[in-house]
């Protein structure tokens, strides 16, 4: 099925889109991937369906084609047969819907997950990776046409909102931990994590501190007793999370194995040194970890190196800075020791960071549906584009019946479009049996990289009840389309009437010999008034959509000279809908610019004598004038 046939329903409100999110959901994750799944089967306002590919070859219960969007969680590795088999890799290539992968861990094996998301078809892509450093990874040359969006590793659950803890002095940990070591390969920053606990536990019998610190994976903490362990501790320890060093072809990974199997004592600076030195620092990927929003929620102190964080904790403002050489150890165990200082500075995390909203499961969902929205409607426009600007020119002498149903026939209760649909009710336009129309809309293909030209057109095809079809009228375009086969012929604005050699020959001719419905678009009326006057009456145009106020319309077109044509006053845009639920990516204060703008130097006076005056006549001394 025809992904605007699908989507028909979604448009008109009648329902939500149907999801399928792959992903691994086995219950002995972490419970920060177990709440990134569960925050879309929950939050989503579309309808979200859980299948878990891990460890199957195919699947017939699985029937791809009736979703509409497909979702590739981070929790699945999709260059490996294991987490995605090949029959199930086949029928994600195959589908016509929008296809969203989630990466995590995306400073390992890029040039093979590349290769795999081209192979998929992937439309949109949610990294890790901060905005600045996208380009360097994956950038237009290694995904073109792939929308790429910063998201962050974690957000704050409803679960933890609100979760009562005992109060900072009765807790008997002062500070627990729990990590693990990772591949030296990733570079500095990912043994930092490491690097703190033993650097803490070195220290803690000097200053007294009772600790339950450990990185082994035999060690690790799950489900509901993570987070009955942070709330018995002051606080817990954190770095940033990501990697120094981008591996993009494994190669790096692949050598610093080589020298471990020759070199087993060697430690992280030995390795360094011996391979990965020039690496350090190609690309940086540092990031906020979800165990960081956590501990915030159930009121346990952060105990942190310096870093950035994604911009969203302050140091000494909701987390005491550890000097990563702990030369500043007795500040910290100072501060430990003060349940007013620490109460504070929990509260203080809370209000900015948990109930604020801005970093919940909530908020990520809700703009990840606007994601949805957005480009789910690029897709259909870009297929229904491809379609009509391509093979429309080509349709010969077919009667209407037999047209291709290359057009898109959506309803909607849109604004602008109320007078064209009350005309075409008229019994003698209107087909037997009350069928839907065939509409002919001639444009100016030179146009369309202007966002609202491009708008402008897609609308009709998109919210109209009728069939529409596109045609190229300009620059000398032969008109090779059989006028017959349509009820009402819509002259886009982009096609300029204000100048005479614009609208081609060929296709000007077919409009005078028409016998149904014309209709004109206009815009830029103040320019050659009086050329456009002309085409309006050699053309035999009926309804007339201008930009002109109702009070000045008789001085641009007289009804004495128009009596017939039946002038219609509209805006020159409309709000898309691809912009009704958007999101700006950066609040008001974070923005570079105060004022950004951009214009063009117009012809001074806009009618003047020798143009065609604004009220018809050559040289005359009254002009209209409207804004």
């Amino acid at each position: 099925m025809e992904l605007m046939d699908k989507l028909k329903p979604w448009f008109s409100g009648r329902r939500s889109l149907s999801v399928l999110f792959l992903c691994d959901d086995n219950s002995s994750h972490a419970n920060n991937v177990l709440d990134h799944i569960a925050a879309f089967v929950h939050l989503s306002k579309h309808k979200v369906n859980i299948f878990n590919p891990l460890g199957l070859t195919e699947s017939t219960a699985l029937h791809i084609d009736e979703f509409d969007v497909v979702i590739i969680h981070y929790s699945l590795v999709i260059i490996s047969d294991h987490y995605l088999a090949p029959s199930f890799r086949e029928q994600i290539r195959s589908f016509q819907g929008l296809k969203v992968q989630f990466v995590q861990d995306d400073y390992r094996w890029i040039d093979d997950l590349t290769a795999m998301m081209r192979y998929l078809g992937i439309h949109v892509l949610f990294t890790l990776y901060p905005e600045a450093q996208i380009p360097q990874v994956w950038n237009d040359t290694r995904l073109p046409g792939v929308r790429k969006i910063s998201t962050l590793a974690g957000y704050i659950p409803d679960r933890l909102v609100g979760m009562t803890a005992p109060p900072i002095e009765l807790r008997p940990i002062d500070i627990g931990y729990r990590s693990r070591a990772v591949p030296y390969w990733l570079g500095w920053l990912g043994q930092e994590k490491v690097w703190i606990a033993q650097g803490v536990l070195q220290y803690a019998d000097k200053y007294g501190l009772c600790c339950d610190i450990a990185w082994r994976e035999e060690d690790r903490i799950y489900g509901q007793d993570w987070d009955a362990f942070m709330r018995s501790c002051k606080a817990t320890l954190g770095a940033e999370s990501g990697a120094s060093i981008t591996d993009f072809d494994s190669s790096l990974e692949q050598r610093t194995q080589a020298y471990l199997r020759e070199h087993p004592a060697a430690d992280f600076w030995e390795v360094h040194r011996a391979i990965l030195a020039p690496y350090e620092g190609n690309v940086l990927i540092n990031v906020i970890s979800p165990r960081i929003f956590e501990a915030i929620a159930l009121r346990t102190a952060l105990i942190l190196f310096p870093g950035d964080y994604s911009g969203i904790v302050q140091p000494w403002h909701h987390y005491i800075p550890l000097a990563k050489d702990f030369s500043n150890m007795d500040v910290v165990a100072e501060k430990l020791c003060d349940p007013e200082f620490l109460r504070a500075m929990t509260e203080r995390a809370y209000e900015d960071i948990v109930a604020s909203d801005r970093y919940s499961y909530r908020a990520f969902i809700k703009e990840f549906d606007q994601v949805v929205t957005q480009e789910i409607i690029a897709l259909a426009f870009s297929r229904v584009w491809s379609k009509t600007t391509t093979r429309l020119p080509l349709v010969e002498n077919d009667t209407a019946p037999n047209l291709p149903c290359e057009t898109v026939e959506i309803q909607n209760n849109e604004k602008h479009f109320n007078f064209l649909r009350s005309k075409v009710n008229s019994p003698a336009l209107w087909h037997k049996n009350q069928k839907l129309l065939n509409i002919l809309i001639l444009y100016d293909d030179r146009s369309t990289y202007v966002n609202t030209v491009m708008d402008h057109l897609s609308s009709f095809s998109l919210f109209s009840k009728n069939h529409i079809f596109y045609a190229i009228a300009t620059h000398g375009a032969i008109c090779e389309t059989n006028f017959s086969s349509f009820d009402s012929i819509i002259i886009h604005y982009s096609v300029r009437l204000n100048l005479r050699n614009y609208l081609s020959e060929s296709y000007a001719e077919a409009i005078e010999r028409f016998h149904g419905l014309k209709i004109l678009f206009i815009q830029d009326e103040h320019e050659t008034t009086e050329i456009a006057r002309e085409w309006i009456q050699n053309l035999g145009i009926q309804v007339v959509f201008t930009c002109v106020p109702e009070s000045y319309l008789d001085d641009v077109y007289p009804a004495k000279r128009f009596p017939h044509v039946e002038f219609v006053h509209t805006l020159k845009g409309y709000v898309p809908i691809s912009l009704e639920n958007y999101t700006a990516p950066n609040p008001l204060c974070r923005r570079p610019f105060l004022i950004g703008y951009r214009g063009r130097a117009l012809p001074f006076p806009a009618a003047s004598p020798g143009r065609g005056g604004a009220n018809g006549q050559p040289g005359g001394h009254r002009h209209a004038r409207w804004e």
